[in-house]
């Protein structure tokens, strides 16, 4: 007993992490092909996270700040959607929706559109975008993303628009 001791104690943490973590499945071609075309229903993202039952495994259209923080977090969220939110609600809304980008991200996105949002997200951290994408909003998976703190998982197929977060002073 003295040594499978250690052997499971590290099997345990080489398996632990994964465990309880949803994998969502991986857009179709079929879905990708879609995306090419102009089939893709255009939703706000308030309307999104409002109701996230209604878009759920549905490829979506949203317009909102795409966030890089620390190299940990990959983050969609829209500020509008708040309304004098306290320091708690702006950071939980910050990191409510998890991004990942496709496969098929730089065949469906324009070359100087993906060249223009990589130089934002690497300086700035951030970039004002509008994104076509495979949303998952079922709560019944337990969060996605570092250490499971979105609600919901959005992944980027195709960039559609991007340019600077403006900041209006407030």
């Amino acid at each position: 007993m003295r040594i499978i001791g250690p052997y499971i104690v590290g099997l345990f943490f080489l398996c632990g992490p994964a465990y309880g973590q949803f994998h969502p499945p991986k857009p179709e071609s079929s879905e990708i092909k879609q995306v090419s075309g102009n089939e893709v229903p255009t939703v706000s993202y308030c309307e999104l996270v409002r109701n996230p039952a209604r878009y759920n495994q549905k490829l979506i259209r949203v317009h909102g700040v795409y966030q890089l923080a620390g190299g940990e977090y990959s983050n969609l969220y829209d500020p509008s959607c708040l309304n004098n939110p306290t320091a708690r609600e702006r950071l939980r809304a910050q990191t409510e929706t998890w991004v990942k980008f496709d496969d098929a991200l730089e065949s469906q996105t324009n070359p100087g559109t993906l060249k223009v949002f990589g130089q934002l997200r690497d300086f700035y951290g951030s970039a004002d975008v509008i994104v076509v994408g495979k949303f998952f909003g079922s709560e019944k998976h337990g969060g996605y993303g570092h250490l499971n703190s979105g609600r919901f998982r959005l992944d980027v197929i195709r960039i559609e628009h991007v340019q600077p977060v403006l900041i209006v002073p407030g």
